[in-house]
């Protein structure tokens, strides 16, 4: 065996350049992220999985990630930045509130509460990531390395809480009031709607019913109320 191949056996050479460097990243996310979409929990996701996963050695996941919790950190936050894109996106075919017509809240908390539905489901990950990173990795995270990952959010937060405010006819700082409110709905909703996979056959019992809900329905319905409360504040 060479010295440029992988422990795994597989020819890897190392990145040298910048964007190699990042290409090889965005390979070992990748992994990550195609690891984590069928495990239970991110502490069932190996560093030895990703790298086997993304065809690397294991001291090479390293070199991008000091620990599994960075690793799913930066996962994280390139999953963020994907769903702010369709937020985006999404906000900006949404026409602004328009207070002369009747009925103006009911018909703004609606198509605010879809735009963010909607980009939940173009990035179905995003739930679950902020559900974990508010449950099992903040915890073992480097305190700056989580800085850094929340500083990085506040020029896209801002963004959000504008077209939100020009969707709902709010004020910024009314919208930016709600940020809390959505992503607690975010996260709470992931969970209620979303069991963990060896109590799956229990809600699917016939008399469990009341307790199993749809993520999209149930993340819909807290939203459009938290902005039409908003809209009438």
């Amino acid at each position: 065996m060479t010295a440029s191949t992988s422990a795994t056996g597989q020819g890897s050479r190392r990145a040298r350049s910048t964007e190699a460097k990042a290409a090889r990243f965005e390979s070992i996310l990748d992994a990550a992220c195609a690891l984590y979409e069928t495990a239970p929990t991110v502490e069932a996701v190996g560093i030895e999985d990703v790298a086997r996963a993304a065809g690397v050695a294991k001291g090479t996941v390293y070199l991008y990630a000091p620990s599994k919790e960075a690793l799913f950190l930066a996962l994280y936050d390139r999953t963020n930045r994907r769903w702010f894109d369709r937020i985006d996106a999404r906000f900006a075919a949404k026409p602004a509130a328009d207070p002369a017509v009747a009925g103006y809240q009911a018909d703004a908390a609606r198509a605010a509460s879809a735009a963010i539905v909607g980009a939940c489901m173009d990035v179905p990950l995003m739930a679950r990531l902020n559900a974990a990173l508010h449950g099992s990795l903040e915890p073992r995270l480097d305190p700056e390395a989580l800085y850094a990952s929340k500083r990085g959010m506040l020029d896209r937060l801002d963004s959000f809480t504008r077209a939100l405010a020009r969707v709902l006819g709010v004020s910024a700082r009314d919208a930016g009031s709600v940020m809390p409110g959505i992503f607690a709905c975010l996260i709470g909703c992931h969970h209620l709607a979303s069991p963990p996979p060896h109590l799956a056959a229990l809600y699917d019992r016939d008399d469990m019913a009341p307790f199993r809900f749809d993520f999209a329905r149930l993340l819909g319905t807290s939203l459009r109320d938290l902005f039409l409360a908003a809209c009438r504040s």
